[in-house]
């Protein structure tokens, strides 16, 4: 699997979240013959343990039911190779404000920093205009 990272704003960040047509996206800036897309339950990956050098959840973990939240993180680990990283970024409040703008029922972001002691993971956050970061590391 080649994994190639773009550096991206985050004010694109909040643009791509509304509007999500990822294929027309990735070949607009020319990536989109790298990038297989494939529909999944984040609860269930189809992947092997350890099979991840990094995972990226881009605005997605506030809109998984409360009660899933933990589960999808414990497989997000459990993909991830030893030191591997998952970063979840998570609209923060300004963000959400200018996402309501255009959808007033959008939902808080999570605060995925909750999650972190259960996990036994190491948690560095780093805060942005419209998104935060969440960058876990196994420990």
């Amino acid at each position: 699997m080649d994994i190639r990272c773009l550096p991206v704003s985050q004010k694109l960040m909040i643009l791509s979240m509304l509007k999500q047509d990822w294929r027309k996206n990735a070949d607009k800036v020319g990536v989109g013959h790298l990038i297989e897309f494939k529909n999944f339950r984040a609860e269930n990956l189809p992947f092997g343990d350890g099979f991840c050098d990094a995972i990226f959840m881009l605005g997605s973990l506030h809109h998984i039911d409360e009660q899933h939240r933990a589960q999808v993180l414990q497989e997000c680990i459990r993909v991830l190779k030893i030191e591997g990283v998952l970063c979840v970024f998570e609209p923060n409040q300004r963000g959400v404000e200018i996402i309501r703008q255009k959808n007033p029922s959008h939902p808080d972001g999570a605060e995925p920093a909750n999650y972190a002691p259960a996990l036994n993971l190491k948690l560095t956050k780093r805060n942005g205009e419209f998104f935060d970061a969440f960058i876990f590391q196994k420990i």
